[in-house]
C-alpha cells in the first residue's frame, strides 16, 4: 500500500515540477529589452547586478508579492552600497540609484511580476 501510494505523489511532483518553468536571472534590465549591466559595469556599479538577479528570482517565486520583491531588491543595492566605497560615484549616487529603481520597478515592473507568476506558478 506505501509503494502505490509513493509512486502516485512522486508523479504528482513530477508532474507540478515539469509545469513549473526555469527560473531565470537575467541581469538588469527588461529580459527582452534593454539590460542596463554593460552601463553599470562603465560606472562601476557591476555589484549590484546579483541583487537584479535576486529580484528576477523573487518575482518567479510562487506566491510572493511584487512589494516583497520590490523591498528585498532595494535594500539588497543598498547593503551593496554600504560596503567599502571605491569610487566617487558609488559613494554619492548609489542610494539615489536604489531608490531610484525601487520607483521603476515598482511603476514598471508590475506586468513582468504577473507575467512571471503566470509562468512559474500553478493557477488556482
Amino acid at each position: 500500500m506505501i509503494l502505490p501510494t509513493l509512486i502516485i505523489l512522486f508523479a504528482i511532483l513530477w508532474r507540478v515540477n515539469s509545469l513549473r518553468q526555469c527560473r531565470q536571472a537575467n541581469g538588469c534590465g527588461h529580459e527582452r529589452g534593454f539590460k542596463f549591466d554593460s552601463i553599470l559595469r562603465k560606472l562601476n556599479m557591476n555589484f549590484t547586478i546579483p541583487c537584479c538577479n535576486e529580484h528576477d528570482i523573487c518575482y518567479d517565486t510562487c506566491n510572493q508579492t511584487q512589494i516583497i520583491c520590490d523591498n528585498n531588491y532595494r535594500l539588497c543595492v543598498q547593503e551593496a552600497c554600504n560596503k567599502p566605497v571605491k569610487t566617487r560615484f558609488r559613494s554619492l549616487f548609489c542610494e539615489l540609484y536604489a531608490d531610484l529603481l525601487f520607483y521603476i520597478v515598482g511603476f514598471a515592473g508590475t506586468g513582468a511580476f504577473d507575467r512571471a507568476q503566470r509562468k512559474h506558478c500553478l493557477e488556482s
